[in-house]
């Protein structure tokens, strides 16, 4: 009887763990409604991914995609606490300057002071520039855009689907 009871146990932590054949196969949704381009759809998977699975290993990208996806929607206040636990939980995470450039751009069009966040950016991206004035980075998203960071001398910008939404100076 305790074995049937840990096994069951051990079977439900695996599960909410990310070892799930059932968030994959929520997160295989979400990645083909976002390559379709049908951003409600791939926000409810990725919503659902997040309720349902909360420890799995596509938090990450479902946390980011729902910060997007809010971000879109104008719901600037859920972008943001989506993009503060994205930023919580991945400290060193290359696509934290996106998250970052969202904060920035969410805090300019609140009107609320923007000098912390910029500092973080700068901070976050040194960059020294050899033989050359710019450096470009690239990110696909979880919803499938398209992102472009340019790395000037004395700014920085970013750029979603080639638009300009947000850039820093230094």
């Amino acid at each position: 009887m305790k074995r049937v009871a840990f096994g069951t146990i051990l079977l439900v932590w695996l599960g909410s763990a990310g070892f799930s054949p059932g968030a994959a196969k929520v997160y295989i949704k979400a990645v083909q409604f976002a390559k379709a381009g049908q951003d409600h759809f791939a926000f409810m998977q990725y919503n659902n991914l997040l309720r349902s699975y909360p420890l799995s290993k596509y938090r990450d990208e479902a946390l980011f995609a729902l910060g997007e996806y809010y971000f879109q929607t104008l719901s600037l206040g859920k972008a943001e606490a989506a993009f503060v636990d994205y930023l919580d939980e991945n400290p060193d995470s290359q696509e934290r300057m996106y998250a970052l450039a969202y904060l920035h751009s969410i805090a300019v069009k609140k009107g609320a002071p923007v000098e912390d966040i910029r500092r973080e950016i700068i901070n976050f991206q040194q960059v020294s520039f050899i033989f050359r004035e710019t450096k470009e980075i690239t990110y696909r998203s979880p919803l499938y855009k398209n992102y472009r960071t340019v790395i000037h001398i004395d700014k920085i910008e970013f750029y979603v689907e080639g638009e300009l939404f947000a850039q820093v100076s230094y």
